[in-house]
């Protein structure tokens, strides 16, 4: 595994001599814990976006070749907040797409990982605080997962089980402000760690058709039925009045997977919205959101592709109640 990031992977605890570089570091616990070999890149100070001095995220995926490591862990963020020059969010998550692009341009099969940043208590006590040019922390933040959804990288966001508050900053940041204790970067490491290991699990290899046909279309396989899932829930979700754009992968690997794990969630959020609202145009009308089933292996075979046949299904109907309904109301109105 190879880390790329900044002063908290590359070990930092606080300022001056009584903060000495952590050992272990985070990467290095990580390693230990999972019996891995890591490559510890991080550089105190960098960050995503390339506005200043040419050390940072996209100068630093340039000089490696990834097909030398099986996985990648990125731990930027703090910085485009934190320092001059201020980052925007389109210049994270630009440089972001584009690093991302080329890790994976170098080793398609390889694992990238984001953690997000930790908290910085530089501009005020919470992550609605704004820094020099008027962005918020959460809204920095809240951009770095979102790319990592958008380029399908698993992300772990230490908002949803902090180690870091506010109120025990100074006791669990070396400075106060920025860089966590050796004993929180130890925390951190493990629950990486952990993390990491269940993401594995799903990801050990890619997703391969264990029987590559479904019910429904002998003789298809799987890769064409994935495709047309795709384009069935891009129309459905059109057909709701939003839209849904995806670029196809080229195999059935862990990439098409995470596609199809969001394209559901997507048609799930659209008919749950249209349903809502029909339901509060007509309320006569009392249609049942449909709970659509969401991919949880990695295995596309019969059952599996016919689980996603009937999500389409189950939409369809829903479009049909919806639209006997506004029909119905019509004719009552006229009447």
């Amino acid at each position: 595994m190879i880390v790329l990031g900044d002063s908290i992977m590359w070990g930092q605890t606080g300022s001056g001599s009584n903060h000495p570089r952590a050992n272990p570091t985070i990467p290095q616990a990580i390693g230990n814990q999972l019996g891995w070999e890591v490559d510890n890149e991080a550089i105190r100070g960098t960050k995503y976006a390339d506005n200043r001095d040419g050390q940072d995220f996209i100068p630093q995926v340039n000089k490696f070749n990834f097909k030398n490591y099986d996985v990648v862990l990125l731990g930027y963020g703090i910085n485009d907040f934190d320092n001059q020059p201020y980052a925007s969010t389109t210049q994270v998550q630009d440089a972001m797409t584009k690093g991302i692009a080329k890790i994976r341009s170098d080793n398609p099969t390889i694992h990238i990982y984001v953690e997000l940043p930790t908290p910085s208590y530089v501009y005020g006590a919470d992550d609605g605080a704004v820094n020099g040019a008027g962005i918020s922390q959460r809204t920095m933040y809240d951009a770095i997962k979102q790319c990592a959804k958008d380029n399908h990288c698993p992300a772990y966001d230490w908002r949803d089980n902090p180690l870091i508050t506010y109120a025990n900053r100074n006791q669990t940041l070396g400075d106060g402000q920025i860089h966590p204790a050796q004993a929180v970067q130890t925390q951190m490491a493990q629950r990486l760690a952990t993390w990491i290991a269940e993401e594995e699990k799903q990801q050990q290899q890619p997703i391969t058709p264990n029987k590559p046909v479904t019910p429904a279309n002998p003789g298809k396989p799987a890769i064409a039925n994935a495709a047309d899932y795709l384009s069935q829930v891009k129309a459905c979700i059109e057909k709701l009045g939003g839209s849904f754009d995806y670029t196809l992968p080229a195999e059935l690997n862990r990439a098409m997977y995470h596609l199809l794990k969001d394209a559901t969630k997507a048609l799930q959020s659209a008919i749950n919205l249209a349903i809502q609202k029909t339901n509060i145009d007509y309320p006569f009308s009392g249609i049942n959101v449909p709970t659509l089933w969401m991919p949880s292996q990695l295995s596309i075979n019969a059952d599996f592709i016919d689980k996603l046949n009937k999500n389409i299904d189950a939409v369809n109907e829903a479009i049909a109640e919806m639209q006997n309904a506004a029909l119905f109301y019509r004719k009552m109105m006229i009447i």
